[in-house]
């Protein structure tokens, strides 16, 4: 019996390198139609809460946080991961009491709050 080794082609494992500046967008255009919260007010909860190297109101010139209408970008020259966005977002609506009824999906832009059974909802009407 042969033995069998496992061979790896290090070709077939390379990395995608992630390039800077980055872009996080975050649709706030459900929530604020029906006047539940603002962008400037999930723009100020974000900036307060945000951690650079560990600390707090680390910015500088690596992160900027600005709020348009119904939307909220984060343009970051250092590594942020997506889901510790994801999660001071899902802090931000327990605050607000809204996380029972508010989800953040992941959308072609980057992230959007909706309704939970938003579709089961216009279907039934």
């Amino acid at each position: 019996m042969q033995n069998l080794a496992l061979t790896v082609n290090p070709s077939k494992m390379v990395k995608e390198e992630i390039t800077y500046p980055r872009t996080f967008n975050f649709d706030l255009s459900k929530l604020t139609k029906d006047s539940l919260i603002s962008a400037s007010e999930f723009e100020s909860y974000i900036s307060s809460k945000l951690k650079i190297n560990g600390r707090l109101d680390n910015f500088g010139d690596d992160v900027e946080i600005t709020s348009k209408n119904d939307s909220l970008e984060i343009k970051t020259n250092v590594p942020i991961k997506k889901s510790y966005l994801v999660f001071l977002g899902k802090k931000f609506l327990h605050k607000k009491e809204l996380r029972d009824w508010v989800k953040i999906a992941r959308n072609e832009k980057g992230f959007s709050l909706e309704y939970y059974n938003e579709e089961n909802e216009e279907a039934e009407e």
